[in-house]
């Protein structure tokens, strides 16, 4: 058996350096866009500035097997905390990446996993090790177990995250529409469409094209959305300006994949979503309101996943979200979790304390402030249901409250 070496690669520029090798790993892994190198390199660009880049990579025969791209931060919670090293996954929040993981060669992904977590496992790795958004069946969340759940120096816990309904995409298209919950609805919709002479069904890969289809795409999502408190996915500019340019990489990599129904000259309906391996990723989704009485979102849903079996692809993702629509063809759900590890030094103790107060903090709150503190938090403009000054004032000083009793609890501790 040959022997497998860790390397460890840090700083912007090991994403340069491991580009070419990075891509031809990914290629021949199948796995999720969320871990290619235009995904994660991009994310690093637009959100990950105050996080240095903590590559470990496993290398067989000088050959890189397996990569595990994570992020290293220096965080102090309040000015009586002490500094805390926190590692996590390159690509968590911003972004909304699913599957988060190692990236391994076919055959590699177990073996690469152990030997990852028991290289962070040293004294010293980290203070907070964090790992958001993976799959509950992944081989590294068994390797996590197996290390920290019953070693007593470190404090391990899974914090369930999010369902991804999937449609194993198993039989021919006209099956799988049968086997579908609303297989006539469908049906019609697609026969009031076709009598529709500007009717058409279009799709949009080829980068040159990418930023028109995007805007069109933009436009549809955030009308979509309007009426219902505004969409996190596009929040920001920087979130914005990061999901073009990584719909524009991942088009390079001929992954990403707009499908759209257009009538009368005007796109009323876009799918924004990624191919890789044998699995259509759908990202995210926006209509036309005005044209709802075709049903226009319903019908390009239908042809996506049309499109996704006569391609010969094997499964159907619509990542996270539980929403009903998405189970009218869903047959195969996953889920995500988030694995926390705190290790026993001090400010790793001092932050288990002081999450653990504010977590009974929170649930102490009444119903309403938790749901007015939970949309001031999403909403970044004034809203049509802005509390009032006196409710926003109170709903600040329940967290400066939160805040001082949770650091006296870890001064305490």
């Amino acid at each position: 058996m040959k022997k497998i070496n860790i390397e460890v690669e840090e700083g912007s520029e090991a994403l340069t350096r491991l580009r070419v090798e990075w891509q031809a790993m990914f290629r021949a892994s199948g796995a999720p866009p969320f871990l290619s190198w235009e995904w994660l390199s991009t994310w690093h660009r637009w959100f990950g500035q105050e996080r240095h880049p903590f590559l470990l990579c496993a290398r067989e025969s000088g050959n890189l097997i397996a990569l595990l791209p994570l992020c290293a931060e220096n965080i102090q919670s309040s000015r009586f905390s002490p500094g805390l090293k926190r590692v996590s996954f390159m690509g968590e929040s911003y972004g909304a990446s699913d599957y988060l993981d190692i990236l391994a060669l076919p055959g590699f992904k177990q073996k690469s996993a152990d030997i990852f977590i028991d290289y962070l496992a040293a004294p010293r790795s980290f203070d907070l090790l964090e790992l958001e958004g993976m799959a509950a069946d992944s081989c590294t969340l068994h390797s996590l177990t197996r290390r920290f759940a019953d070693d007593e120096r470190f404090r391990f816990r899974i914090v369930p995250q999010y369902v991804c309904p999937r449609m194993s995409l198993d039989a021919r298209w006209e099956d799988l529409l049968e086997r579908s919950r609303r297989s006539d609805n469908f049906k019609c919709c697609i026969r009031r469409l076709n009598k529709i002479a500007s009717f058409e069904f279009r799709v949009v890969s080829d980068v040159n094209e990418i930023t028109a289809a995007f805007g069109r795409h933009l436009a549809l999502h955030v009308g979509r959305w309007i009426d219902r408190g505004g969409s996190s996915a596009f929040r920001t500019a920087e979130q914005k300006g990061f999901t073009l340019d990584a719909a524009a990489e991942l088009a390079r990599a001929g992954m990403t994949r707009f499908e759209e129904i257009w009538l009368e000259g005007e796109c009323r309906a876009s799918f924004f979503g990624f191919e890789s391996g044998d699995c259509y990723y759908l990202y995210l989704t926006g209509f036309d309101h005005a044209w709802s009485k075709y049903s226009p979102g319903f019908t390009l849903l239908g042809l996506s996943i049309r499109e996704a079996s006569r391609r010969g692809l094997r499964m159907y993702d619509f990542l996270r979200g539980a929403e009903n629509y998405k189970f009218d063809w869903a047959d195969n759900p996953r889920v995500t979790v988030t694995a926390q590890v705190a290790s026993d030094s001090r400010a790793a103790r001092w932050h288990v304390a002081r999450e653990h107060t504010k977590e009974i903090a929170r649930a102490l709150l009444p119903d309403w402030a938790k749901t007015r503190l939970r949309r001031l938090r999403q909403r970044p403009a004034p809203s049509p249901f802005s509390p009032t000054p006196f409710t926003t004032e109170m709903i600040k000083g329940s967290e400066r409250e939160i805040s001082r009793a949770a650091d006296g609890q870890a001064m305490e501790s």
